[in-house]
């Protein structure tokens, strides 16, 4: 699920976006990042793509644009389950901290979803964003087939630095509660999701193309659910349960599958790996078709 331009930059966004903080050794990972151990597993991006990496797209980055940093395929931390973050240690800055860097590097590419052990930190967290500026890229029907919806991560952040932002009165405090209240109803789907435990909850299913810069310059079809439910934790800490469908579901399940460990290519169909350049030919006889 690709962003075949980067993403405009408007005045909120500006302020939203968080400089990358720095990552050093994480306390019962046993791996260091950035130093000599984890020089294979440095910060960098991961995200997932979809059927959107065409070419085309009017000076857009191609399907073959090598983010610095990302961690590859054949790299332990991505074959390896991720460990869970202990409830205490949300709050501190040292998770606080992973966070803003995964929100850095997925808005960098950009990308639509980023899992820990892609950025080479061996821990169940992920972060999600799929905007209306990105599904704009894709055709109608695309949308449809898709039912790609968006959910973005300005919501928790914008509330969050508001909050922080003096002087708080019981006025300002209440309109800061309603507009937060309208932005969760306009973008249910929580963005950050701390060790995440996903439920499938339907036996639809559908396939489409995925990828991944952990695979650079590949494309294969994942059959994946079209319904689950998602529970975990919040940055904050607090405990959260979410339900998804269509594209959501599909950005959801591949990042959960990162944290077991698990890259897309582990389950693609067969015979429907193919290179980005390739992308547009069609499946091999014999193979099911794209969509539900």
């Amino acid at each position: 699920m690709e962003a075949l331009r980067p993403l405009s930059i408007t005045a909120v966004a500006a302020l939203l976006r968080a400089p990358p903080v720095p990552i050093s050794t994480f306390v019962g990972t046993g791996r260091e990042v950035g130093g000599r151990r984890g020089k294979s597993v440095r910060a960098g991006a991961g995200w997932l793509w979809g059927l959107l990496g065409r070419k085309g797209g009017g000076g857009a980055p191609t399907a073959m644009t090598v983010t610095p940093g990302t961690v590859k395929a054949g790299d332990p931390v991505l074959h390896e389950p991720a460990q869970e973050v202990s409830p205490g240690d949300v709050p501190s800055e040292k998770i606080q901290g992973v966070i803003d860097q995964m929100i850095a590097v997925m808005r960098k590419a950009p990308g639509v979803g980023l899992a820990a052990p892609q950025i080479g930190v061996p821990l169940k967290i992920i972060v999600l964003e799929d905007t209306q500026e990105y599904i704009s890229y894709a055709s109608k029907e695309d949308i449809d087939a898709q039912d790609r919806r968006s959910f973005d991560l300005l919501v928790g952040i914008f509330f969050r630095m508001e909050l922080c932002s003096p002087p708080i009165t019981v006025v300002r405090l209440e309109h800061l509660l309603m507009a937060h209240a309208l932005l969760c109803f306009l973008s249910p789907l929580s963005q950050v999701v701390i060790n995440p435990k996903l439920r499938k909850t339907s036996k639809r299913t559908a396939r489409f193309y995925e990828g991944c810069l952990s695979v650079d310059g590949y494309r294969a079809v994942v059959e994946r659910h079209l319904d689950v439910e998602v529970s975990g934790f919040d940055r904050n800490g607090h405990p959260m349960k979410v339900e998804a469908s269509g594209w959501q579901a599909r950005i959801l399940q591949h990042e959960c599958d990162h944290l077991e460990g698990t890259l897309y290519v582990d389950k693609m169909v067969p015979r429907t790996f193919r290179t980005v350049d390739n992308l547009n030919l069609p499946l091999a006889t014999g193979c099911p078709p794209l969509g539900a």
